[in-house]
């Protein structure tokens, strides 16, 4: 159980190495099964400290999930071909107002 755990962490840490043709290939054939593939994005909207947002982004690079104190995911997660609804919401989430 432990070397495939530290297995799937080597490969989500190394995930920036597949090529976007093998991604896609994946895709096409989970999405003939009826699944979807999505993208985990910690830091969206929790951009408030500079050392919070980049301990999310190490720890979503390094295939972790985060959650809050209640338990709820923190973050977004989102399709692999986001639409431009979902992408302007998710823009639209970073956006602060400067006084």
């Amino acid at each position: 159980m432990i070397g495939w755990l530290r297995k799937r962490i080597r490969t989500a840490q190394e995930g920036y190495r597949l090529s976007e043709e093998s991604i896609d290939s994946a895709i096409v054939e989970i999405e003939q099964y009826g699944m979807k593939a999505h993208y985990y994005l910690a830091g969206v909207g929790n951009r408030e400290s500079t050392n919070l947002s980049y301990a999310l982004d190490i720890l979503e690079a390094a295939g972790f999930i985060i959650t809050d104190q209640d338990g709820q995911l923190v973050g977004k997660v989102a399709t692999k071909n986001v639409g431009s609804s979902e992408l302007a919401e998710q823009r639209r989430a970073l956006l602060k107002i400067v006084k």
